[in-house]
């Protein structure tokens, strides 16, 4: 092994979690905490990642602001929901994530909820809800992120662009 493979070998793994510097979008845990899914962005890239706490993901996948859907919400209902869809080959990750405005304000339960839906070809082929209490969400972060990178969001096409029109 060539010494610098080597110094890489020996580097830790990145976490699911978020790395310093980065904005922390969404969290949350599946399966009992058994895995967890986090987006985070930086000035021009929004990251998925997809695995076991305090290991390497098992899915990585870092893209530019304009290779992602990104939904913002907009702006009625009981819940404050974005979402975000992530292609990889064949495969759509959209992750759901929402703020129910009610139980922020009605209850001591954890306002915040998440899903991700994952689809083939267009066909769905699993679905999942994050753990009661483990979700995480930053309303508007993102579109901040975005703002900040040049970025519009034209209403009626529903999308961020560079430019938007008056």
């Amino acid at each position: 092994m060539k010494p610098f493979a080597l110094i890489l070998a020996l580097l830790p793994l990145p976490a699911v979690a978020c790395e310093p510097g980065e904005g922390r979008i969404f969290t949350c845990g599946f399966n009992d905490g058994r895995n967890e899914v986090s987006l985070c962005a930086t000035d021009s890239a929004i990251l998925y990642r997809f695995g076991r706490p305090d290991h390497a993901p098992d899915l990585l996948m870092h893209r530019e602001f304009e290779d992602i859907l990104y939904q913002p919400w907009g702006g009625i209902g009981r819940s404050i929901w974005e979402s975000v869809t992530f292609t990889n080959g064949d495969y759509a990750y959209e992750i759901g994530m929402s703020l129910d405005k009610f139980e922020a304000v009605e209850s001591n339960r954890n306002p915040y909820h998440g899903s991700i839906s994952v689809q083939k070809k267009g066909a769905e082929i699993a679905f999942l809800t994050c753990d009661p209490d483990s979700a995480s969400f930053a309303p508007f972060l993102l579109g901040d992120f975005y703002e900040a990178a040049g970025y519009c969001y034209e209403r009626a096409t529903q999308r961020w662009q560079r430019r938007c029109s008056d």
